[in-house]
């Protein structure tokens, strides 16, 4: 997601360069400042990267430091319904890759929560 945000900004379509400008100029007065859609964009962009690297580095700290396989197991089911969660927005909001990204991490953790329970 970050690639795409920072290395994959260029607009070749005139339409697209056009959208991008009406979304730099349409600002809106929020708490005292002022935001622009092109502003909200990046940072929701940024923010959805760092939830990722967030989840990511908390679970790798729980499977290094936690002897409690049941406790793994419950995080492990946990982190999937929140994969179940981004699996709904995706199929609203968004097309297929996100979904089957989505759907293929929610396997992963029903697969190692139900494996870390049963042990």
């Amino acid at each position: 997601h970050l690639i795409g945000h920072f290395w994959l900004a260029a607009h070749a379509e005139p339409q697209e360069k056009q959208l991008m400008q009406l979304m730099a100029g349409y600002e809106k007065k929020i708490a005292g400042g002022s935001v622009s859609m092109l502003d909200i964009l990046h940072g929701l962009n940024v923010c959805y990267a760092l939830f990722f690297a967030f989840a990511g580095s908390l679970n790798l700290v729980l499977i290094h430091h936690s002897r409690d396989q049941k406790l793994l197991g419950r995080v492990s089911l946990i982190n999937a319904a929140t994969c179940g969660a981004g699996i709904a927005i995706s199929l609203i909001y968004f097309y297929w890759i996100p979904v089957v990204t989505f759907a293929l991490v929610m396997a992963c953790f029903v697969l190692a929560g139900i494996y870390q329970i049963a042990e």
